[in-house]
């Protein structure tokens, strides 16, 4: 089951993901350069560029929305950031083939309201001492 993301006209999930080059243009190879070059200045894990760039035109060309895409990836993101674990950050091609934007990030193990304080308490006493 796919997860459909909008968001309000005009906005742009990640900077460099403008929606007018969306409105009416075809897919060409420039522009298909353009986003993936913006995919992968945000995607946090940068392996095995030439791959990942085969994967992304391979979504491009199935028909995937980049603002889509971009929308799922700033949801990840902010999951990966808040988890802290870069070493369960998906190579990029992985999550491109797996079409993971259309996937929900998991909810964090760090939801708790008196994690955070615990954290910093922790952090505050290896401060000390």
């Amino acid at each position: 089951m796919s997860i459909s993301r909008s968001l309000p006209r005009g906005q742009s999930a990640l900077p460099g993901f403008e929606p007018e080059l969306l409105n009416g243009k075809v897919w060409d190879l420039s522009t298909v350069d353009y986003y993936f070059e913006r995919f992968w200045a945000a995607y946090p894990r940068r392996i095995a560029k030439p791959v990942a760039e085969r994967s992304f035109r391979n979504a491009m060309e199935a028909g995937v929305n980049p603002q889509v895409m971009a929308a799922g990836l700033q949801a990840w993101i902010a999951y990966w950031q808040h988890e802290n674990r870069p070493q369960f950050i998906p190579h990029p091609s992985t999550w491109l083939n797996q079409q993971r934007w259309n996937d929900e990030p998991p909810v964090s193990r760090n939801t708790h309201p008196g994690v955070d304080y615990i954290r910093r308490q922790l952090a505050d006493l290896d401060a000390e001492g």
